[in-house]
């Protein structure tokens, strides 16, 4: 994932192995683990992550780098830059686990692996909003643009990080160059797509 990625994870306080699971989780839900692709509400989301505006700024700010702005050819070296892809996703990842630690008693009181499913939360939500849904016990979650309900990322984290466990996902290596880099592997076709889409359980925090 790079030196800047790695900084960012060991910062937050994340295995890169684990920080694997996740980041390749939100990228399955987001794109289908594509790096080059527009989307979103009103077409204003980029690349693997679908990272808008905002979250591209504040990833910017604790990489220490320059922002290069949301015009469409700063949108577009973006999408074709993968390792600055998933620098950006590292920067921002700690960016909500810090608003988190500062702001929720209840994600302090999480495991490392409880912080990662909200993470995936708030990565669409923003932090804010898993600030209020971890306050009211992850009882009703936020919608983004598309309708699409927030805890499914939780959910779908949650599933992997069972699967991983049980040995039925094989990571790739973090080391793995991002245009070589597949989601983590499940045994039988479909599973990945399994996993990411059972519906909503007993939260397992």
């Amino acid at each position: 994932m790079g030196t800047a990625g790695r900084k960012q994870v060991s910062a937050a306080g994340f295995g890169e192995s684990e920080f694997t699971l996740f980041r390749d989780t939100v990228a399955e839900i987001e794109s289908g683990g594509e790096y080059d692709i527009q989307g979103g509400s009103g077409g204003m989301y980029s690349g693997r992550y679908q990272m808008g505006a905002a979250a591209r700024q504040d990833a910017a700010r604790y990489l220490g780098e320059t922002y290069q702005g949301d015009s469409e050819a700063a949108r577009k070296a973006f999408r074709e830059d993968p390792e600055m892809q998933e620098r950006y996703f590292a920067a921002y990842t700690r960016a909500n686990h810090e608003t988190l630690m500062k702001l929720s008693s209840e994600y302090r009181d999480l495991s490392k692996e409880g912080k990662l499913q909200v993470l995936g939360y708030a990565h669409n939500a923003g932090a804010g909003n898993a600030v209020k849904w971890l306050k009211g016990g992850m009882s009703k979650s936020f919608r983004d643009g598309f309708g699409t309900r927030s805890d499914k990322y939780s959910a779908a984290i949650r599933r992997a990080q069972e699967m991983s466990r049980s040995g039925q996902l094989t990571p790739p290596s973090p080391d793995t160059p991002p245009s070589e880099r597949t989601s983590y592997n499940a045994p039988g076709s479909g599973a990945i797509v399994e996993y990411l889409t059972g519906d909503r359980s007993s939260s397992g925090y």
